[in-house]
């Protein structure tokens, strides 16, 4: 009886509180304890980013660990797109945070990966985005050159699509990779 209450209040939360950012962790726990884990994955995921983006790094990556543990069985009940757009909410946490703590091999990995699920669901945006700071953790890495070339590659697709603001973001990070290395001159040469 526990299992269909829970049921229960996850769907009745659901139907009036589903954009709420304080009930959607309510929403996945008891979408959880009533065994329906792919529902339980995507608030979880969901929640876990809300929480990254509001600051609470802490708490975001408490919840990506307890979304992460359900990731096997969501992918088997939640269509593909679904599960897809419930994954790519968990890596950008997991990602970012570790980029944040400075594990870079870490977070190189999930930012990859973060970048393969964005271009299959065709978020150009975001895939540009993450493989843009995978070239900066590349480069934290030692591995400068393949980081470099990265974003040489997003500008000139960029470029061919017309998205300037991605190109703009390139030369960014191509001007901090300059300044990094101490070219000053190279730095404002792409900055201008």
């Amino acid at each position: 009886w526990r299992v269909k209450l829970h049921r229960r209040w996850a769907v009745a939360l659901e139907l009036h509180h589903a954009d709420n950012p304080m009930i959607s962790e309510a929403i996945g726990e008891h979408y959880l304890r009533a065994g329906e884990n792919g529902k339980a994955y995507r608030y979880l995921a969901q929640t876990a980013l809300r929480l990254w983006q509001s600051s609470m790094t802490q708490e975001a990556w408490d919840l990506s660990e307890r979304a992460l543990l359900l990731t096997e069985s969501a992918s088997w009940d939640l269509s593909e797109t679904a599960f897809a757009r419930a994954r790519i909410c968990l890596l950008r946490v997991r990602a970012y945070v570790s980029y944040n703590r400075g594990l870079w091999e870490q977070s190189e990995s999930i930012l990859a990966s973060l970048h393969a699920v964005a271009n299959g669901l065709g978020e150009r945006s975001l895939a540009a985005v993450s493989a843009l700071d995978r070239s900066i953790t590349l480069k934290r890495l030692g591995r400068e050159e393949v980081g470099w070339n990265m974003i040489g590659e997003i500008i000139e697709d960029a470029r061919a699509r017309g998205d300037r603001r991605t190109v703009i973001e390139g030369f960014r990070r191509q001007a901090t990779f300059e300044w990094e290395r101490g070219n000053l001159d190279s730095c404002e040469h792409i900055a201008s």
